[in-house]
């Protein structure tokens, strides 16, 4: 997992895949343990940054 500092404010992050660059991100009903299940399958056409 990689990180990155902004305004004081650590990011963790994932990149899988190559490609145009998907970017999931949690909200509403759906959390990272359910996007991180799409992240393999999208990873095969696409860099999945999640």
């Amino acid at each position: 997992m990689s990180t990155l500092a902004i305004d004081g404010c650590t990011l963790h992050y994932e990149l899988h895949g190559a490609g145009p660059t998907v970017v999931l991100t949690p909200g509403g009903r759906v959390g990272m343990r359910t996007l991180h299940a799409f992240a393999a399958e999208l990873a095969r056409d696409f860099q999945v940054l999640e």
